[in-house]
């Protein structure tokens, strides 16, 4: 696999309103930047990105959706113990 090419300099980052993945279209994507620019969501400083990507580690490139709900329910068991039935979904499609 190939590295991860991605201008972050004019893209912003937030949090949508919770919902199911399959709903997530988009339609979906434009509804929730519109709301979250209009609450002055911005792309994140330059100073902020250069901490972020320090701290962050490599790329992660997996085989399949497998092993990518795999990966995804072992780092929500850690930020978020209380998914229970999330976790237990990924591992064990």
């Amino acid at each position: 696999p190939g590295q991860l090419e991605w201008d972050w300099d004019d893209k912003p980052i937030w949090f949508g309103e919770p919902g199911l993945p399959e709903r997530v279209d988009e339609a979906r994507i434009l509804e929730e930047r519109v709301r979250a620019e209009a609450s002055g969501v911005q792309p994140a400083s330059p100073e902020a990105l250069a901490l972020a990507l320090g701290a962050g580690g490599e790329a992660l490139f997996l085989p399949d959706r497998l092993e990518l709900d795999a990966v995804a329910a072992d780092w929500i068991e850690v930020h978020s113990p209380l998914e229970v039935d999330l976790i237990e979904t990924l591992r064990w499609r």
